[in-house]
């Protein structure tokens, strides 16, 4: 929402407080809401928001992309990324998946404890889809 109007962020608001209530959204389910780490890290307000529609059952996975980026292993390290672990902690229940395009062993490994991802069994979770996708999923 950083380039969103007020108008638009107000929008999004309602409809994510629609979703946590179970209140009536004339625009239909929300089905994917694609944010920043840095608005997890720092928006109080919206980490709220994801507390009511997890307690009501309405968080069905989080995905982080660039995890690698959560690495200071990595080349492309960023510290609200970081800050990403406190979903873990808060919404211990909620599966995550962690994609990335460059991910070494070491940024793997660093990944799972910053992430606090299930460890890694080979040929069940982390998943080789080509010579530059690399995809962890934490079921």
């Amino acid at each position: 929402t950083g380039s969103a109007s007020t108008a638009k962020k107000n929008e999004i608001k309602q409809r994510l407080i629609c979703a946590a209530t179970d209140a009536e959204d004339p625009r239909g389910e929300m089905k994917l809401l694609y944010v920043t780490p840095e608005k997890v890290s720092k928006s109080k307000t919206f980490f709220s928001q994801l507390t009511r529609l997890a307690e009501a059952g309405m968080l069905a996975r989080v995905v982080i992309d660039e995890a690698h980026c959560v690495s200071q292993l990595g080349h492309d390290f960023r510290p609200d990324y970081k800050e990403l672990s406190k979903i873990r902690t808060h919404f211990p229940h909620v599966p995550i998946l962690a994609l990335t395009a460059t991910c070494p062993p070491a940024v793997l490994n660093d990944i799972i404890k910053i992430l606090q991802l299930k460890p890694v069994t080979p040929g069940h979770s982390a998943f080789l889809l080509s010579s530059l996708e690399l995809l962890y999923a934490d079921v």
